[in-house]
């Protein structure tokens, strides 16, 4: 069965669901796209309730639908609950990055570090000298906030990410396949676009404006140096519309998409009112692009990069020549992301169906493809995630991190339990070694009719009786593999777990294979067993690591001195 992959949007006016299908070869499917609007309730003070009371509906609907269940769910978190910013540190050893960055924070952050959940991405500088930090930040209870609402729902996303910095997704896996065969050598504006040797490294823009906010990101190849939420949106221009016309927010709204107009140099108002909806209109959208000409200037100051081209998308997207008039403001090339419709095309309504009556498109459907896309990617993505500390995802190593000292009080007690485990398995061979004596000592006296305290002297008797006056030279050997057997029980040392897996004895070897618990244990029984009697020499063999336990190996060359004559 293919992994479902699900991207959330949890938008102020509408929550956006894409699902996609992990494809055989690579690559994805549509599964769905889904639409719920959020209501806009209001309490008595005539203020909108707040967001987990109003998304409850929604969520629930799309519950109904069955767009929550997922194998991997993504979501993130909006421009109004996360901020990002930039650290420049001259640093770029990531383990002194990792020390040096909770000090940087404690002197921008107006909060105590304990309360803000963080994660960053590292960008190279083109000088080379130290690396900018992209550092995203939320309060924790605004995660934890998420969280809960969707668990409601029986629904918990694996990330909650950065969502300015989740558009590069977008970039990198649908917006690399637009055609840029027909590339203007100028900008909008008639800057000559430098080519070839020498020219500055071209990098892109994605601009994802919604409702209420706008998500910028930038990036140059497979680094993103730029990601920001600007709080400015459709509803601006809707709200200034409607002031302007003496409208309803809904009458505004619907006019918006239908009606609205901006015009540009090569694209003039035809009417009276088009030329004073296109005045009110770009009145609303200057802070916007203030803030997005600034970013861009700031990354080509920073980077020393060309921003050659702005991807389009969003729900606010739609408004009638938005592409040409950002691209004379900021004198580059503006385009709509069309190859987000064309993704996801397959599961959109047929024209005709729902007022549709040109080719569906899903502009507002950004944000959750792009988490979707995160999701499929999984490791392979360089995210913000504020699934961090307790609040990891249950799968991930955070998460497990967490939960040290109850894992460390879990190995500790089994650590406890070797320990005992080695010292009884000790004693129990202790035992059998003293039973084997023994029973060698009753051998010896019935066979010589005399008591022997000692298996050596009884053996060198028997030698000495079959091959009399030779010395050194017996058809039975001065030591058994019994004997080799106990000297390496005996010498085992007490305060080491080890396991002796196989255990070859020769006239002249005796080789020992185990698992013990570390590298260091198997030093402590190669030295042990050089004390072992007539144990010559001792080498160690290769140890390596199986699982939870080392593998060891070691042979010892046998040599005992020829047995004393002994008279008859």
């Amino acid at each position: 069965m293919a992994q479902l992959v699900v991207g959330l949007d949890l938008g102020n006016h509408s929550i956006k669901v894409v699902g996609l299908e992990r494809a055989m070869r690579g690559g994805f499917l549509p599964a769905f796209f889904d639409e719920e609007p959020v209501p806009q309730d209001t309490g008595e003070d005539g203020k909108l309730l707040p967001y987990p009371a109003r998304a409850r509906r929604a969520l629930e609907a799309l519950r109904a639908r069955g767009r929550l269940r997922a194998d991997i769910l993504v979501t993130g978190l909006p421009g109004e609950l996360a901020t990002s910013r930039v650290l420049t540190l001259p640093l770029k050893d990531p383990k002194k990055i990792a020390l040096a960055l909770p000090l940087e924070l404690e002197d921008t952050v107006p909060y105590d570090l304990e309360e803000i959940a963080w994660d960053s991405l590292t960008i190279p500088r083109p000088d080379g000298d130290g690396v900018d930090v992209l550092v995203g930040l939320a309060r924790k209870e605004s995660v934890q906030q998420v969280l809960d609402l969707l668990g409601e729902f029986g629904a918990e996303p694996r990330y909650v990410e950065l969502e300015s910095l989740s558009l590069d997704q977008l970039r990198l896996q649908l917006a690399q396949d637009e055609d840029d065969s027909q590339e203007p050598a100028v900008t909008p504006g008639g800057t000559v676009i430098q080519s070839g040797p020498g020219a500055l490294p071209a990098a892109v823009a994605m601009l994802d404006l919604g409702s209420t906010h706008a998500n910028l990101c930038v990036a140059r190849g497979l680094d993103v140096i730029a990601a920001r939420t600007i709080i400015r949106g459709g509803q601006d221009l809707t709200r200034t519309l409607a002031k302007e016309f003496s409208l309803s927010l809904e009458e505004a709204e619907k006019g918006k998409l239908r009606e609205a107009y901006l015009e540009t140099i090569d694209a003039s108002a035809v009417y009276p009112e088009q030329q004073r909806i296109s005045t009110a209109l770009k009145s609303a959208l200057a802070p916007l692009v203030r803030e997005i000409r600034q970013t861009i200037q700031g990354v080509v100051a920073q980077h020393r990069v060309r921003v050659r081209k702005l991807f389009l998308t969003g729900g606010a997207s739609r408004v009638p020549n938005l592409a040409r008039f950002l691209a004379a403001e900021l004198n580059i090339t503006v385009r709509p992301l069309t190859a987000l419709d064309r993704a996801l095309q397959p599961v959109l309504p047929p024209a005709g169906e729902a007022g549709q009556t040109e080719t569906p498109t899903a502009p507002q459907a950004a944000a959750a493809m792009a988490y979707a896309l995160s999701g499929l990617s999984a490791g392979r993505v360089r995210r913000i995630n504020f699934r961090q500390g307790e609040m990891s995802y249950r799968g991930d190593y955070e998460y497990v991190v967490a939960r040290a000292p109850q894992l460390a009080a879990g190995f500790m007690a089994l650590a406890l339990l070797g320990a005992f485990n080695a010292y009884a398995r000790h004693f129990v061979i202790a035992r059998q070694e003293a039973a084997v004596m023994q029973k060698q000592r009753d051998t010896c006296k019935s066979i010589l009719n005399q008591p022997m305290d000692s298996a050596e002297r009884c053996l060198a008797i028997m030698r000495e009786k079959i091959n009399p006056g030779v010395a050194g030279a017996s058809a039975i050997p001065s030591r058994s593999a019994v004997d080799a057997y106990i000297q390496v029980a005996s010498r085992m040392p007490k305060d080491v777990t080890v396991k002796v897996e196989s255990l070859d004895v020769t006239s002249d070897k005796v080789r020992l294979k185990g698992t013990t618990d570390s590298f260091e244990n198997v030093d402590k029984i190669v030295k042990a067993l050089e004390g072992g009697e007539c144990f010559k020499k001792v080498e160690k063999g290769p140890a390596r690591q199986e699982g939870t336990k080392v593998g060891w190996s070691a042979t010892v060359d046998l040599e005992c001195p020829a047995p004393a004559e002994v008279p008859g």
